[in-house]
This record gives structure tokens, C-alpha cells and sequence, in this order.
């Protein structure tokens, strides 16, 4: 990760404090499909590029699955993408995702000022708010042939953007304005945007698994649990209850979602440790249970939140043993 890319995930981290959020640390990783996680009244996936282009297929399919399984909303940040700066006050949309540049989201965050413009292929446009639409055309008693011919569209649009058929360019959109006083855009929903799983991926990273992984899913198995594992994340896997063995084990209602770290014998006891502490990091912004398993007996150093567990002792445990271990986060 470049220094100017570092830059940008600080700031963002800055902001993010500023007001008000609860955020991980910001982790340099180029290749993981975010950043940082932050929590206010909604659970927030950030990834940070200079340039937004640079963002790969692969890590927009983990992003939108691990936003998915968490109930949280990503946001790709930029400054740029191949062709240009990326304009303020406008919503991109990068591979499903939606995407701000820093100063658009530093007025989102610390501003509550919704962008109302969208980039899409031909330009920028305005979601039109129909009942405000047709309420201001009535009080200017302006027929809908009339006000077409005065903003130089045809009476068929003016009618679609009177019944949600159709944005408004944005050329267009200032030209309406000249004529209505009060609001007659939509905000762009940054928060609820429509996200599209690709469950083929899903598929492929579930055969895509090396012996350790196989035999950590083998395991699970036995104990009722199923992982998925992603390889563009912060973690190893998300793991979850089967939904064909649930047992009254929990303490909640709710599905279990454990974020999981795997440290392999392979691994050195530095790297296991740095990836404890970035599985410590994000579990205290996603409101979930944490678990690392490794291969080897390891003598980490100060003091970790995160349970521990051998994979020989995990094959060992039953299903409420493993709760229990990791029971001080599961309320």
C-alpha cells in the first residue's frame, strides 16, 4: 500500500471518529476487499484506493458477501478513477459498489449531506421525488407540455419524471430548479443500496480450499458449524451454524456468525500474532463472536481477547464446549 493510499485511510478513519464511529484500525493490506469496519447506527465496510479502477472483481465479490452476512453497507472510497478525478457531491457506481470520493464522504459523515447525483453510463443524473415533482408543477399551473417545452425535453418525459419512470440528467435537473423553489430530488441511498451475492463465487471459494482448510471444515462439520472462506478479507472465514444442526447452545436468537482466523505451522509466530490482532481489531466494531484456530502450539506475546485453540484440541471439543470458550462475546 502506497504512502499516499495509507494517507487516504487514516483520513478516512479521522472522519469516521470525528463523528462519532467506533472503527477498526486501519490495516495495510492492498489486496483485502476492505480497510476498515465502523459502527454508528449502521456497520460500515470501507476499502480506500487512490484509484478506483484498481478494484478487482474478486475483492468487489467479498466485499458485497462479507457486507451481506453482516447486515453492513460497503463503501469504496477513491480520488480518482483512469479517465479523471472523481467529482464531489456525486455517487459512483464501481462494480455494484457505491463509491465517493474523500471529500463527498467527509460531508456525508461529519455533514449529513446526501449526494443526490449519480454517475451511470451517459453522465450524471437526479432521482426526481414524484408527489414533490407534480406539486410543484401544479402550483405553477404549468400544463406538462408546457413545462417540457420550457426545459426542452418531450411531454412523455415530463410525465416519467412525474411517475418514477425516469431520472432527470443533470442538465436537465438545473434546469427544472430555475423553475421549483423547494426539493424535488431523491437523495442517492449510499446505505441500502441493492447489493447482487454472486453465489458462483461462493461456490468457487468453497472448492478452492487447501488441506488445512479442508480438515478445519471436516471438523466444523462434526460440530454442526460451516465456514465459508474468503481470500480478500481481514480473516479467514466466517463461520455459522448448519442450518440442518442447530442446537439451543446460544444465547441468542439471532444466527452466529464467527469470525474466524486460521494461523498454519507454516506461519511465523509475528504473522499469526499481526493476525490475531486485525480479527481483535474488527470484532470490536461487527457485533459478532471471534475464534483463531491454529496448527501448532504458539507462545504469543501480551495479552489477546481473541479465544485460542489448537486445531487437535478443537477436534476434541463438542459444539457447547467451543461455545463456551467463546461465550464472553456472544452477548
Amino acid at each position: 500500500m502506497s504512502i499516499q493510499q495509507t494517507e487516504l485511510v487514516k483520513n478516512v478513519q479521522n472522519t469516521l471518529v470525528r463523528s462519532g464511529y467506533i472503527t477498526s484500525k486501519g490495516f495495510k493490506s492492498k489486496s483485502s476487499c476492505f480497510d476498515l469496519t465502523a459502527r454508528r447506527e449502521r456497520l460500515l465496510f470501507i476499502k480506500c484506493l487512490l484509484n478506483v479502477d484498481n478494484f478487482k472483481q474478486s475483492q468487489k465479490n467479498e466485499l458485497i458477501l462479507i457486507s451481506n452476512m453482516f447486515t453492513g453497507s460497503p463503501v469504496l472510497i477513491g480520488e480518482r478513477n483512469k479517465h479523471k478525478e472523481m467529482e464531489n457531491g456525486v455517487v459512483y457506481n464501481k462494480s455494484g459498489i457505491p463509491t465517493l470520493s474523500f471529500s463527498t464522504f467527509q460531508d456525508l459523515v461529519l455533514n449529513d449531506i446526501i449526494p443526490y447525483i449519480y454517475a451511470r453510463r451517459g453522465g450524471f443524473f437526479v432521482k426526481i421525488n414524484e408527489s414533490s415533482f407534480e406539486h410543484e408543477r401544479s402550483e405553477l399551473e404549468f400544463s406538462l407540455s408546457e413545462l417540457a417545452e420550457k426545459v426542452g425535453v418531450s411531454r412523455k418525459t415530463i410525465y416519467s419524471y412525474e411517475h418514477g419512470k425516469m431520472d432527470a440528467s443533470l442538465k436537465i435537473y438545473k434546469k427544472l430548479k430555475n423553475f421549483f423553489s423547494s426539493q424535488i430530488e431523491k437523495p442517492v441511498e449510499i446505505y441500502t443500496w441493492e447489493l447482487e451475492v454472486d453465489e458462483d463465487y461462493i461456490n468457487e471459494l468453497k472448492g478452492k480450499l487447501d488441506d488445512l482448510r479442508n480438515d478445519i471444515n471436516e471438523i466444523f462439520m462434526n460440530l454442526g458449524l460451516e465456514a465459508i472462506w474468503p481470500k480478500k478479507a481481514l480473516f479467514d472465514a466466517i463461520t455459522t451454524e448448519d442450518e440442518d444442526s442447530k442446537e439451543e447452545v446460544t444465547t441468542s436468537s439471532e444466527d452466529i456468525k464467527i469470525i474466524t482466523g486460521l494461523g498454519s505451522r507454516d506461519e511465523k509466530t509475528k504473522v499469526i500474532y499481526q493476525k490475531i490482532q486485525q480479527i481483535e481489531s474488527i470484532s470490536q466494531v461487527i457485533p459478532s463472536p471471534n475464534l483463531f484456530i491454529t496448527e501448532d502450539k504458539r507462545h504469543l506475546p501480551g495479552v489477546i481477547k481473541v479465544p485460542i485453540i489448537e486445531k487437535k484440541k478443537l477436534e476434541k471439543l463438542g459444539k457447547e464446549d467451543l461455545f463456551k470458550k467463546i461465550s464472553n462475546l456472544l452477548n
